[in-house]
């Protein structure tokens, strides 16, 4: 049986895969309408991933390294 904390970081690798998911189609949507829906639905996947981010960071079960300021400055000449 999983704990909290599985369950949280299986929601939150599962909220990675759906935003993922839903940016590919938004960006190769033909029509404008459904474009926007996607995109609509994107930005609310995009607020529980952050939520859930969040909670798990709080709570010690998820604390990614700090960027460094090589990794920042490799990240802007990309």
């Amino acid at each position: 049986m999983l704990d909290d904390r599985d369950m949280m970081a299986d929601f939150l690798m599962m909220q990675k895969f759906l935003c993922h998911s839903y940016n590919a189609a938004a960006s190769e949507a033909a029509g404008e309408q459904l474009r926007g829906d996607l995109i609509d639905v994107l930005r609310e996947e995009h607020m529980l991933q952050a939520s859930a981010f969040e909670h798990m960071n709080r709570w010690g079960w998820y604390q990614p390294r700090p960027a460094s300021q090589a990794d920042l400055s490799g990240a802007r000449s990309q």
